[in-house]
């Protein structure tokens, strides 16, 4: 079962013609919250069906576990990801999600991942997570939450 923190951007009340607007943000946030979830759930179950279906199919997944550091492209590179996931340890815990600019979240958190040469890994993860769709569309991985918040920083509107 999933346990993470889901942080919102809080405000006592929304300026003037705009509460519309944060509860639409608010609706699509949750509803990305819900997509890495549903996610999350797929990977534990090695469910590759499930979770190719939360992959658009133009997405580029950039995963520190991709075999030979590659990405993993559309649903058809979701499923090759997934075949190999089953013969590696890989456990991703997804601690915290929060927005980070328009149709993206930062999912803090860590991985555990074993190697060709089966040394294992265990590191801070933070995956910037961007959507198309109300699909996975793009995933970059980073091992240190400062580089993925100036990549996220990027994706914001100006002011």
């Amino acid at each position: 079962m999933l346990e993470l923190t889901v942080k919102q951007h809080a405000a006592s009340g929304p300026p003037n013609g705009v509460g519309d607007s944060m509860l639409a943000d608010r609706t699509v946030f949750e509803e990305q919250v819900a997509v890495l979830e549903a996610l999350q759930r797929a990977f534990e179950r090695r469910d590759a069906a499930a979770l190719a279906e939360l992959v658009h199919p133009d997405a580029t997944l950039r995963l520190i576990t991709a075999p030979e550091g590659g990405d993993v492209r559309g649903r058809d590179g979701a499923l090759d990801y997934m075949d190999d996931v089953e013969r590696r340890l890989i456990v991703p815990a997804f601690h915290s999600i929060e927005p980070a600019g328009n149709d993206a979240v930062l999912v803090i958190g860590r991985i555990q991942y074993q190697h060709a040469d089966n040394s294992l890994t265990d590191t801070t993860a933070v995956w910037l997570v961007q959507f198309r769709d109300g699909l996975i569309w793009q995933t970059d991985t980073f091992t240190n939450e400062a580089d993925a918040r100036a990549q996220a920083a990027l994706l914001s509107p100006p002011g």
